[in-house]
Formats: C-alpha cells, sequence, structure tokens
C-alpha cells in the first residue's frame, strides 16, 4: 500500500526540499480511523531516508487547581499517555525531508492554518524549518501549548510540543476538498459515515492512480470485490439509513 502511493519514498533526498516535493506532494494514503493513520504514518516514517529525531512534549493541567482535586489521577504518566488527533504526538518522531500537517492556526492570513502541509527542512530544539508544500513559502514553526478537543476525561490538559503531525497519511473526513495525484485508501474496516468511500475515491482524477487495500471487503456474486459504502437518505427520510455495497477495484 505505502509502496504503491509513494513509489519513490525510499529513493528521497531528505536535504533536497525540491525532491522531497517531487516525490511526496499530492500523494496520500486515506482511511476512516484515526488509528490506522497513526499506524500508517509510522511505517512510512521508518521508510523514509535518514536518521530520526524525537521531539518530547511537556504536559501539564490548564487549571493549576485541579491538581489538588485530581492529582492522584492526573499523574505525568497519565498525561503522557493521552493520544488525540487534535494534537501532536507525546514523543514527535520527525525527520528531515518528511511531510508534516500543521494541527494549528499560526498566520490563517497567510496561508499557515490548520491542514496545511510542509516539508520540514531544518530540526531544532525548540523550531522547525519548513516549506509550504503549495507554494513553497518558508516559514518557522515554534514549540505551542495545544489543548485537545474533548477527549473524555474530568480536566483539562495543554502539550507543549511542535503542532504538527506526519502527513503520509490522514482519515478521509481531513481530506476533503483536497485534490491528490496518487492515493491509497485503507478500509482496515468498512466506512462509518455519509459518503466516506465516494469523498476517499474522488480525490484523484485517475482510478488507475487509486491503490485500495480492504480488509472488510469481500465478494458479490459476480466476483467482484466490494465493500461498504454508508449513505443517509435524510432528504427523503430523516430516520432512514442505506447500506450499499460499493465496488472499491482490486484490494492489495
Amino acid at each position: 500500500m505505502l509502496l504503491a502511493t509513494f513509489p519513490d519514498i525510499e529513493l528521497i533526498g531528505p536535504a533536497n526540499p525540491h525532491d522531497c516535493v517531487d516525490k511526496l506532494s499530492a500523494c496520500m494514503v486515506l482511511t476512516p480511523q484515526n488509528e490506522d493513520v497513526k499506524m500508517i504514518n509510522h511505517q512510512a516514517l521508518e521508510l523514509f531516508p535518514g536518521e530520526g529525531v524525537q521531539s518530547v512534549g511537556v504536559n501539564q493541567l490548564v487549571d493549576a487547581e485541579e491538581d489538588e482535586e485530581w492529582g492522584e489521577v492526573a499523574t505525568t504518566e497519565f498525561i503522557d499517555s493521552v493520544d488525540h488527533a487534535s494534537i501532536p504526538d507525546q514523543d514527535l518522531q520527525l525527520k528531515q525531508g518528511m511531510v508534516v500537517m500543521l494541527l494549528r492556526n499560526l498566520a490563517a492570513q497567510s496561508g499557515d492554518c490548520n491542514g496545511t502541509q510542509y516539508i520540514v527542512t531544518r530540526i531544532g530544539s525548540h523550531n522547525l524549518g519548513a516549506r509550504r508544500v503549495s507554494d513553497w513559502t518558508e516559514i518557522i514553526i515554534i514549540n505551542l501549548f495545544l489543548t485537545p478537543a474533548d477527549i473524555g476525561i474530568p480536566f483539562a490538559i495543554k502539550r507543549f510540543q511542535f503542532p504538527v503531525r506526519a502527513a503520509f497519511a490522514a482519515t478521509i473526513n481531513k481530506a476533503q476538498g483536497s485534490t491528490l495525484e496518487r492515493q491509497g485508501i485503507w478500509l482496515h474496516d468498512s466506512v462509518f459515515g455519509h459518503e466516506q468511500l465516494y469523498v476517499a475515491i474522488s480525490r484523484v482524477g485517475e482510478p488507475r492512480k487509486v491503490v485500495v487495500g480492504a480488509l472488510s471487503a469481500a465478494y458479490d456474486s459476480l466476483g467482484r470485490i466490494v465493500t461498504n459504502n454508508v449513505v443517509y437518505l435524510q432528504s427523503f427520510n430523516n430516520t432512514v439509513v442505506l447500506c450499499a455495497w460499493a465496488g472499491v477495484g482490486s484490494v492489495h
């Protein structure tokens, strides 16, 4: 799946930003679940050339007064283990030349906003050099305190870390509105949202440049490989949910 989506990933020259953009931009693996995004990004980073650098985050409670109330629960070990798509990893793995996605608006008026992709050009202790994939603009990304969205715990935390995640893979929902030249679709389980499968497949204009891996796939009576698509027929009946079968081509 990864080598079909990024056929030259092991041949990239990390110190050559132009080479990184040529081989990484407009390519991505899409999947419904955040845990699969994390797995694919980890595998891609292992294939990517160069020596990795680990940036370790620092976590705090947003309200220091909560420390007395939740001190026994909000241990360092527990807070460090919090993993959510809205904040960077506690132990963020970075390599020069890799593609990352911004998790916060830094300068929205200039185009440096949540979801924007960059090539990492330099890794420092407190800042990253990065070039925006879309127009080659160079920026500096510094460590920031980020507070995750509602994660189901009774106290709020904040993490001091670079506000980025690896962007070899992303959720289907995150990719809405984007245009890709080469794409992988990983369906460990069937899609679960309205027209997610359509959104995923329609990111690329050339069907031969879409590769689908679907553990959840099956064969229909005609021998075609199929997986579930989900459509909510709310315009007809708010209570109706249709689970249709849609062909996904070949499975790799």
